[in-house]
């Protein structure tokens, strides 16, 4: 159906089944899409034909219709704020995926700065992901996506570059990036499906790295209080004590 028929059809009188009708259908695929996600042609009627309804909904219009033409209309408002609102949730999710996707390391930048920090400059995060991340690459991620940070700016700096800011900025989450945090928690996991493989590698290569320094004399075991893992207390616990028991069998075997 095409906007001018549609619309047709809403204006004329005493058919009010047949616009409750065309209404009805329109729910469907409304809540549908919510569902989802799926399009149809009829969201094109949506799209075109919302402020000609609204602008129907007034006083002066609606004398000439019944209760149930006007609830009928301002129930098709309401389905296209909802349609609205949820196209711009779904684009946003997509560019959330999106970022995650060709950036995975920006999911553990993000919930870092939420999680533990709240705010942080460049060389709190640069000290934190140091054995996984250089400078560049995580300064790069924040001016990339500057949309998901806000930066708190000294007075004499405020002149500079973006580039230039970020050296000495506080750094934190903006609205934009708490709902991508959100995304990332909605998914399930403490971190993002992105993240995941990251903070898999970074929990092994610690491991790794402390098991190597052990038995070749640089650390004892009782620094393995000093080893932080990213997994919950109980199981750093259960992996602490087997990683115990495996440098013991080894120091013993040598």
């Amino acid at each position: 159906m095409k906007k001018e028929e549609f619309l047709k059809v809403i204006s004329e009188k005493d058919n009010d089944q047949d616009v409750n009708e065309l209404v009805g259908e329109i729910e469907e695929h409304v809540f549908r899409y919510i569902k989802y996600g799926t399009r149809s042609n009829v969201f094109n009627l949506v799209e075109t034909c919302y402020d000609d309804v609204k602008s129907m909904i007034v006083p002066e219009t609606l004398k000439n219709y019944s209760v149930g033409r006007f609830m009928d209309l301002t129930y098709f408002v309401a389905l296209c704020d909802l349609y609205f609102k949820n196209k711009s949730v779904l684009s946003e999710r997509h560019d959330f995926e999106k970022a995650l996707k060709d950036h995975r390391e920006l999911a553990a930048i993000i919930s870092f700065i939420v999680e533990e920090k709240h705010h942080v400059i460049l060389e709190d995060l640069c000290s934190h992901f140091e054995k996984e991340l250089k400078k560049n690459q995580i300064k790069d991620d924040i001016l990339r996506f500057d949309q998901y940070f806000s930066f708190r700016v000294k007075d004499e700096d405020r002149s500079k570059e973006n580039a230039e800011i970020i050296e000495s900025a506080k750094i934190t989450v903006s609205h934009a990036g708490r709902r991508m945090y959100q995304f990332i928690r909605d998914n399930g996991f403490t971190y993002s499906p992105y993240a995941v493989d990251y903070y898999i590698y970074k929990n092994c290569s610690d491991i790794l790295d402390f098991v190597g320094d052990v038995l070749d004399g640089e650390k004892d075991i009782s620094d393995l209080d000093d080893l932080t893992i990213d997994l919950p207390k109980n199981q750093q616990k259960i992996l602490k004590t087997k990683i115990k028991l495996l440098c013991g069998q080894e120091i013993i075997t040598l």
